[in-house]
């Protein structure tokens, strides 16, 4: 209950400090803000847990966002008053005179997020799962998956395949195709999982789970990603390990420690830092050469608290980007985006909000569009990515940020205690709960809504193999 008073409170007492804010790095009045967050965090992770199967377990959504989080918005900041970065490191700060609001902003949002996770209710729901659904085979969606996999590498641009992620395009068709591909996989892990529950199967070994699961089905995901390494690509590379490993403790009840935990996080950000560097190198080099290259030199021009997760901190720098640009040279896009990303989870509606202004303007194409727009103008050469302060600040600002992570912390506490309920959950919110739990470490560096169309796109899926399979 007092965590509950704490948190509004900080938050009303930093609102007043926002007018008041330097336009210089100040390093006292950033350590302030680091020693605030330092000190929210303690109490977030020392509170009683009062739900049995989320007690001393870290493969959960709001551990996994919040150390995604503490990455990308605070570890440059924290390096600097380290004294391991030096304040003209322009293509991380972008305009020193920001710096300090967008700390702030930073702050503000892990406050909002932990305020709104500790509103939600702690008692799950009782299930609601229909007592006539059945274990639903799902033999046909892998054959399905395999012939995606098929033609994504029939329809891919070879050069994209060859570590030119970011550089080329891996082209229209390879595209859409991937999605689907992407959308099948995470059906049948989905549903494989909800089979075991009601057929009350216990895998008694991880390589048992793999066997319920099914060997095709891991070879599939082993080829897709090894593509995906070969390409320089990082995010489907962490989502999937994710999505494979997290059902293997929805089915069990086992739980993953501290420890493991961190030390899988660090090196998830290890790999995604060292495939950062090695697509960053000649493309005349063999991949291996890159990769060897990249793991042999020295790794950063500048010390870090952190050094394993630099790559993933430097996502920093389109916070920063959008911060100076919005709104002072562009206005507030007054949750377009938002908007954008929930009407595409409907499959073929693209052109149903073609009524916006400029609406075939590659900026207004998604958040991490209109960063590499700001950065890189009409013509960009690599995507710039986004951040989930970026994408809530583009929208509304400071308000932006506050209502924005607010509320996705207490999705986030209702999508982990929907997870792990020792009851079936319902088969929409099992989906959702599903996705954002693989799309949690990721999301910090991303948009909050990233995840919502493959959520839709799954649930379609089920509903249609269901039907199929309950009809005979």
């Amino acid at each position: 209950m007092l965590q509950k008073i704490i948190y509004p409170i900080l938050i009303i007492s930093l609102l007043f400090f926002y007018p008041y804010l330097p336009e210089y790095m100040d390093r006292w009045i950033m350590t302030l803000f680091l020693v605030i967050g330092f000190v929210v965090l303690i109490l977030f992770f020392y509170r009683k847990e009062h739900i049995l199967t989320l007690r001393k377990h870290y493969l959960i959504h709001s551990f996994l966002f919040l150390l995604g989080y503490i990455i990308v918005h605070f570890q440059y900041p924290l390096d600097y008053v380290l004294g391991n970065v030096s304040e003209s490191n322009f293509f991380i700060w972008v305009n020193k005179s920001i710096v300090v609001k967008s700390l702030y902003l930073s702050l503000i949002g892990l406050i909002s997020f932990i305020w709104g996770y500790s509103l939600y209710k702690n008692k799950p729901k009782a299930s609601r799962v229909e007592a006539h659904e059945i274990a639903v085979p799902t033999q046909s969606l892998v054959w399905i998956s395999a012939i995606l996999l098929a033609l994504y590498f029939y329809t891919v641009n070879p050069l994209y395949l060859f570590g030119y992620y970011g550089s080329v395009s891996m082209g229209t068709t390879a595209t859409y195709v991937i999605l689907l591909f992407q959308v099948f996989i995470f059906a049948i892990l989905i549903q494989n999982i909800r089979n075991m529950r009601l057929k009350k199967i216990v895998p008694s070994s991880f390589i048992d789970y793999i066997k319920h699961q099914g060997i095709f089905l891991l070879i599939i995901i082993i080829i897709y990603l090894l593509s995906v390494m070969f390409s320089g690509d990082r995010g489907p590379i962490i989502t999937f390990s994710i999505a494979y490993v997290a059902g293997y403790f929805f089915v069990t009840g086992k739980k993953l420690s501290l420890i493991r935990t961190v030390a899988f996080a660090i090196l998830a950000a290890l790999f995604i830092t060292i495939l950062g560097m090695t697509r960053s190198l000649d493309k005349d080099m063999s991949f291996s050469d890159r990769l060897k290259e990249s793991i042999g030199q020295s790794q950063f021009s500048e010390p870090s608290i952190l050094p394993q997760t630099i790559e993933l901190a430097g996502s920093i720098r389109t916070f920063h980007t959008v911060v100076d640009f919005v709104p002072d040279r562009h206005p507030h896009t007054l949750g377009r985006f938002q908007l954008q990303q929930i009407v595409v989870s409907i499959p073929f509606s693209s052109r149903l909000l073609s009524f916006l202004p400029e609406s075939d303007h590659y900026r207004f194409k998604s958040p991490a569009s209109f960063a590499t727009w700001i950065i890189q103008g009409d013509n960009p050469t690599s995507g710039a990515g986004t951040t989930s302060n970026a994408d809530l600040y583009v929208e509304f600002g400071l308000l932006g940020i506050l209502v924005g992570m607010f509320f996705f912390g207490v999705f986030m506490r209702y999508a982990e205690v929907t997870f792990y309920s020792s009851t079936l959950p319902l088969l929409f919110p099992h989906i959702l709960a599903f996705v954002y739990l693989c799309d949690a470490l990721y999301i910090a560096r991303s948009s909050i809504l990233f995840g919502f169309r493959t959520v839709v796109w799954i649930y379609v899926v089920l509903l249609i193999n269901r039907f199929i399979f309950t009809r005979r």
